[in-house]
């Protein structure tokens, strides 16, 4: 509901911004591990009826940016310096230092690993059969460029191989965030297991230095661009009354990372040793101290 409303509170000072509800996919109110699928296609449908064929559709999560090499580059300066391509697809760049307390995406240096996943975009004068979660399939499948500048022989989730280096565009990644925001995205409803006690898909736990061993690498922003590029966000917060969603975003994340850590309290020893990937590394003890702190400080 919270995401909801910013979006509508987003939109009433930028038309570009449509918000679709797509809670019907979800037959009769059961969870359905082909959600997020259907709602790309369901979204797919409707940007069929506005938009032309020159136009292309990218579906990135909420914790993916899509990021210039040089912090500068527009996607719409890309896709005209590659001469449009049908298809194109980014490198994940997962970020293994982005452990402060709901900290900022970027900072002037960051570190992390190369992965191999995808994420995909095409141009609507594409037939596409499916869009998937990393990848696009096609009746036809057709080489897809690459940031990297690299050609993929066809429609794929992953390269062979985490790449080399960034090339000119790629995926940020933020995978776990902070202790506490890897801690409340447990409380997280997992579609493939609905019925799960935490979320299943966190296999390696919350432990950086054990991760993320190979493909390491590090990119630098311009400080000026970097500080202009804040000085916006800033703006866009205050200009379109945001500060309160992140807020009681921040108090969210607390409350259901305490809900979480008494949740696995509760366990038998038996069934803790089940979840024991799942939380390793967690410290537990500073994980409630500063959980204390943070809604202490929300709520004076």
């Amino acid at each position: 509901m919270q995401r909801k409303l910013l979006l509508e509170q987003i939109n009433i000072l930028d038309s570009r911004i449509w918000i679709v509800n797509v809670d019907f996919l979800d037959v009769k109110n059961q969870y359905n591990s082909e959600m997020q699928l259907n709602a790309y296609s369901y979204a797919y449908k409707i940007l069929q009826e506005h938009l032309n064929a020159n136009d292309y559709m990218f579906c990135f999560d909420i914790d993916e940016f899509w990021t210039p090499l040089d912090f500068q580059t527009t996607i719409h300066k890309y896709l005209l310096n590659r001469n449009y391509p049908p298809k194109c697809a980014f490198n994940w760049f997962c970020l293994n230092d982005d452990n402060n307390q709901f900290g900022p995406a970027f900072r002037q240096t960051n570190f992390g690993t190369h992965n191999k996943h995808l994420k995909s975009g095409f141009q609507f004068s594409e037939s596409v059969n499916r869009i998937h979660a990393h990848h696009v399939s096609a009746p036809i499948p057709k080489p897809v460029l690459l940031g990297t500048g690299e050609i993929l022989d066809r429609s794929l989730p992953k390269t062979s191989s985490p790449p080399k280096y960034f090339g000119e565009i790629f995926i940020l990644h933020r995978i776990n965030r902070s202790m506490i925001e890897y801690i409340a995205s447990l409380g997280s409803i997992d579609l493939a297991e609905p019925y799960s006690i935490f979320k299943r898909n966190r296999h390696h736990g919350y432990n950086f230095s054990e991760q993320f061993k190979d493909n390491i690498d590090e990119f630098s922003i311009n400080l000026d661009l970097l500080n202009e590029y804040y000085k916006e966000y800033e703006k866009f917060l205050l200009n379109h009354n945001l500060k309160k969603f992140i807020f009681n975003g921040r108090r969210h994340v607390l409350n259901k990372s305490l809900e979480v850590i008494n949740k696995y309290n509760s366990l038998s020893l038996s069934e803790k040793n089940k979840w024991a990937k799942t939380f390793k590394g967690v410290d537990f003890k500073k994980a409630l101290k500063i959980i204390s702190n943070g809604i202490l400080r929300q709520t004076l």
